[in-house]
């Protein structure tokens, strides 16, 4: 039996019907978010693309835990603590360790404490205006 139309013409209605079921999947999703994902960690937003643990980000990228620490919940990227996430800016907002350099008037010598970010391997990259 011959079918009366062209591969090509059902998988172009495959793919509607595949469009079709995923936007009815999620009309319910704020933004995206996955299902059963959470949205706030802490007082902190999560908007996807990222997301609490590997099944709500987009990829490992995005990927955040949400442990409690000294009785305050908290998203980690890591071990580095997110204070702020703007999908509509393209930001995320960290705290980590800032570079100093203090002088010693008892030894007359500078004390130098560096500090680094590895940021190799991720969508991110560190802001040349919006540091604080």
């Amino acid at each position: 039996m011959k079918l009366g139309c062209s591969r090509l013409r059902l998988c172009g209605y495959f793919f509607l019907c595949l469009s079709a079921f995923w936007m009815l999947a999620t009309v319910d999703q704020p933004n995206g978010q996955r299902l059963g994902c959470p949205t706030k960690c802490g007082d902190v937003d999560i908007p996807f693309p990222f997301g609490i643990g590997e099944q709500c980000a987009l990829h490992a990228g995005f990927n955040l835990s949400c442990p409690t620490i000294n009785s305050t919940t908290k998203p980690l990227a890591g071990n580095i603590e997110v204070t702020k996430i703007s999908v509509p800016d393209g930001k995320a907002w960290i705290k980590t360790h800032m570079s100093k350099q203090c002088y010693d008037p008892t030894t007359r010598r500078m004390n130098y404490s560096d500090a680094w970010l590895n940021m190799r391997n991720t969508p991110f990259w560190l802001s040349e205006v919006d540091n604080i």
